[in-house]
């Protein structure tokens, strides 16, 4: 697992630098649009998010697990996801049209229009940067991170300063993400050898498995900034927002962790592959948490010195969010490994995440606000963890398929 910690590491140094980037960014948009407009980028960055997931529908788990096993060409395997998830992502742009235009009608249209073409292009390089992961490279992916962050913040800073709003905001976001699509897919085929061979998708009940759960995986994780959009006044989604930066932050090595766990342990038997895991996971909370407790102890300072005095409001909001750290790093860095192991666990597990997010958001965000959002995310993300930890255990004695594609017939 060495070459694991060292992968895990040199991703995550480039994703908390992308992180870092991006939570400047964050602080010029929030010093430079007043927090309605503000509002109105995160409501579309929350749809992409949830919605978004349409477009991938677990294909891109399938694609590390297929070509970490060695089962076929890095190359051939992104050909055929980009393909699959370029198709998808043109009615989920449909989608997050509409339900921007719900949430929100008075907010610009262009915004999730222009935030459509950025999930597009993510298609592309997302699935690219997949294929390289599981060839057991992520310098191409870490330093794509780093580059398209500091263009986005280095355009966007010159973009504010003459007057830019939400929606040029957005065309950004779409502008890095097309130059991350041109520039990922040359790295991933200077280092195949394509064979032709056509990658072939799941079989209808494994993709069924991990398309739902990558869907309900992230509408569980965004579904507070949808409601919080419909019941609250835009300025709560911006403070909403802005405190789950935090959370995101601290849990992204998890993620890292989660999306090269895959194809790093495909060729280990379901014992060892769910031991790898378990232990990998769980060594990542225990340093989330001590994290996570600083930043509550801090939240208000914190707030207030990097977005302005008008945020300070949200500290209890990230202090309560704060809480779910450990949660949340356990449910996303197992979701992966549990849903390659044992399929049709892991949508039942996050289908009672996604009821209980959604009924307490909806009995608390009326009359607490964003805390209550925060109270959601807690409890739903500890319920998660739990199943799937006891998923985990029990598929130590699971027996995996010898294969993971459907037979030819």
């Amino acid at each position: 697992m060495s070459a694991l910690r060292g992968q895990t590491a040199l991703l995550s140094a480039g994703r908390l630098v992308a992180a870092a980037t991006s939570a400047v960014w964050l602080i010029l948009l929030a010093r430079h649009l007043p927090p309605a407009s503000l509002g109105a980028l995160a409501l579309g960055l929350g749809l992409q998010g949830s919605i978004g997931v349409f477009s991938d529908l677990g294909l891109p788990l399938q694609l590390l697990d297929d070509v970490g096993a060695g089962r076929i060409d890095s190359w051939d395997a992104f050909v055929g996801c980009a393909r699959r998830r370029l198709a998808l992502s043109v009615g989920v742009t449909v989608a997050m049209v509409i339900a921007y235009h719900v949430a929100s009608p008075e907010a610009p249209l262009l915004v999730p229009v222009l935030l459509g073409i950025s999930l597009a292009a993510t298609a592309v390089h997302h699935s690219a940067t997949c294929a390289l992961r599981a060839k057991g490279t992520v310098v191409p992916d870490a330093f794509n991170e780093v580059l398209s962050r500091l263009g986005l913040l280095g355009v966007g800073a010159l973009v504010l300063a003459l007057g830019g709003g939400p929606v040029a905001a957005a065309g950004l976001y779409a502008l890095a993400d097309v130059c991350s699509a041109l520039a990922i897919p040359i790295a991933l085929r200077r280092r195949s050898v394509p064979s032709g061979k056509a990658w072939r998708a799941p079989s209808r009940r494994r993709f069924l498995a991990l398309s739902s759960a990558m869907v309900l995986s992230s509408l569980h994780a965004r579904l507070d900034v949808w409601l919080i959009g419909l019941w609250r006044p835009e300025v709560d989604v911006a403070r909403y927002a802005v405190a789950y930066r935090f959370l995101d932050t601290l849990v992204l090595p998890a993620v890292v962790a989660a999306g090269l766990l895959v194809p790093s342990t495909a060729a280990l038997e379901g014992t060892l592959r769910a031991k790898s895991a378990l232990r990998a996971v769980s060594q990542i909370a225990a340093l989330a948490t001590v994290a996570a407790l600083a930043v509550a102890l801090l939240a208000r300072p914190l707030l207030a010195t990097a977005f302005g005095s008008s945020y300070e409001i949200a500290g209890p909001t990230l202090q309560v969010l704060m809480i779910a750290v450990p949660g949340a790093v356990m449910l996303l860095g197992l979701v992966p490994v549990v849903a390659v192991l044992r399929p049709q666990v892991v949508p039942a597990v996050l289908g009672v995440c996604l009821v209980e997010n959604a009924g307490v958001n909806v009995m608390l965000i009326g009359s607490r606000g964003t805390v209550g959002a925060a109270i959601a995310t807690v409890v739903s993300c500890s319920t998660g963890a739990v199943l799937l930890i006891l998923a985990l255990v029990k598929a130590s004695s699971y027996v995996e398929p010898p294969t993971l594609v459907r037979a030819n017939r």
